[in-house]
């Protein structure tokens, strides 16, 4: 018997808390299902804090430059880099009732596989102890951050859910046809992921929607690799009543 895989589309609501080299950037998102034989997972990325009327709740792990040098230097090993980054994680999703967390690192000053260890040492034990149930890595198409996730991916890929890939971060002149194929790189990149594909409501690059975005969603869609789609962001998308991301769960619900 065929099993529908759920759909996800995330967006991030956000608000800081400091520890030690680590910044974690809460967020607060809006989790919908869709009456269908696909569950769709809705949550929203956005750059501030609202109220907590959602249902789930993810957090964003962020990186701090200038602080994050701290993580191969003075102080920390990995082992207590990875103890101090368990028990304060696990405290923040406890007090605001989380449901996982997203790696979005984008400055490193540690080499990938300290950060692969890292991270995927931290997540593993999170999700081995049932304090989240879900977690996911934010990368993009740039030399050094893809050097660390993909270090990341290929030893603790097992680990991750979903993959949210930036794809807003590519040039804003993004046709169909090299969007598409920019799904396949990626997919490839991190085999055997669920890599969510992904517009911005801001001005940042990327196929928008107004130029094929849905388009590129229904010949992923017709081919069974539409895994969800991750949207930035919630405060640009207000203005319009969401009007894309509504198009998108209904597009989501019938994948």
């Amino acid at each position: 018997m065929e099993v529908a895989v759920p759909k996800l589309m995330l967006f991030t609501l956000t608000v800081e808390a400091l520890f030690l080299a680590v910044a974690f950037r809460l967020t607060s998102p809006l989790k919908m299902v869709a009456q269908a034989s696909t569950k769709v997972n809705l949550l929203h990325r956005s750059k501030t804090l609202t109220d907590r009327r959602s249902v789930g709740v993810t957090a964003e792990v962020i990186g701090i430059e200038g602080l994050q040098s701290l993580l191969i230097s003075l102080l920390f090993s990995v082992d207590s880099w990875v103890s101090n980054a368990v028990a304060s994680l696990t405290s923040v999703v406890k007090q605001y009732h989380l449901d996982g967390i997203d790696i979005d690192y984008e400055h490193f000053h540690a080499t990938p596989d300290i950060f692969a260890q890292c991270i995927g040492r931290v997540v593993t034990i999170l999700k081995n102890s049932r304090v989240i149930s879900f977690a996911s890595i934010a990368p993009y198409e740039d030399g050094d951050v893809q050097r660390h996730y993909m270090a990341l991916w290929r030893s603790y890929g097992r680990v991750f859910d979903y993959v949210n890939f930036q794809f807003y971060a590519y040039d804003r002149s993004t046709t169909v046809a090299q969007f598409l194929s920019y799904f396949e790189r990626q997919s490839a990149n991190y085999n055997g992921g669920r890599v969510l594909v992904s517009f911005s409501t801001d001005s940042s690059g990327g196929l928008k929607p107004e130029n094929g975005f849905f388009t590129a969603c229904e010949r992923l869609r017709s081919q069974r690799k539409l895994n969800g789609i991750f949207v930035w962001s919630a405060d640009n998308s207000k203005a319009n009543g969401f009007t894309y991301e509504r198009q998108a769960q209904a597009l989501l619900a019938k994948a």
